[in-house]
């Protein structure tokens, strides 16, 4: 696909977009887009199932509710995508840069995350049931105005460690008591909620890892 066509592909589904009754919805599905540049680019609700992206630059690309079941995304850069509600099912996603992305409500079911960078990221609510997630056991994430990460490795004794701020502690301690963390801290009810929820993930990342854990 030469680059004219991609362009017309983003200006038609653009203006679908804006009204459906004039232009196209892009259709994507098995395109060959390796190391294409679609930085910023709008493609909200499209089709790009199988869609070949490896090394795809997608940094800031809207991809809210996308189709991407088994698109192929090997080390691409996804950096604060918005890929609210996308469907990345089974999708191909090793090495690839999802540092402050936006994947809240995400179907991640069955998708390779293997080595994926996921700083920052926002899973809450997201699909990972069957998700491959070895060799991620290191996840870096923000919650409210605090970094924080996650290890998990049999070296602890609940199997997991995490830090959120200056306070570090196993991840049931922080699922028992991240209320009374939050309220002592000073945060509102929906930043502690919002707490709640980021723990509730790695939780389940938690036992998606326990049988690769060091």
């Amino acid at each position: 696909m030469t680059n004219e066509e991609l362009q017309k592909i983003l200006d038609n589904h653009k203006l679908w977009l804006s009204d459906f009754n004039q232009g196209e919805r892009a259709n994507l599905q098995e395109a060959y887009l390796q190391e294409a540049n679609l930085q910023g680019a709008n493609l909200e609700g499209a089709i790009l199932r199988e869609t070949i992206l490896q090394g795809a630059n997608l940094r800031e690309a809207k991809l809210q509710g996308a189709n991407l079941w088994e698109a192929k995304l090997q080390g691409a850069n996804l950096w604060e995508a918005k890929l609210y509600k996308a469907n990345l099912r089974d999708a191909n996603l090793f090495k690839a840069n999802l540092q402050g992305a936006n994947l809240y409500k995400t179907n991640l079911q069955g998708a390779n995350l293997g080595e994926a960078y996921l700083q920052g990221a926002n899973l809450c609510e997201a699909n990972l049931q069957g998700a491959n997630l070895q060799h991620t056991e290191v996840l870096n994430f923000t919650l409210g105005i605090h970094f924080g990460f996650a290890h998990f490795g049999k070296q602890y004794k609940d199997g997991s460690y995490v830090k959120i701020g200056c306070h570090g502690g196993s991840l049931e301690h922080w699922l028992e008591n991240y209320e009374i963390i939050g309220k002592d801290n000073g945060y509102t009810k929906q930043q502690i909620k919002i707490y709640g929820l980021q723990l509730k993930v790695l939780n389940k990342m938690k036992s998606l890892l326990k049988s690769d854990c060091p």
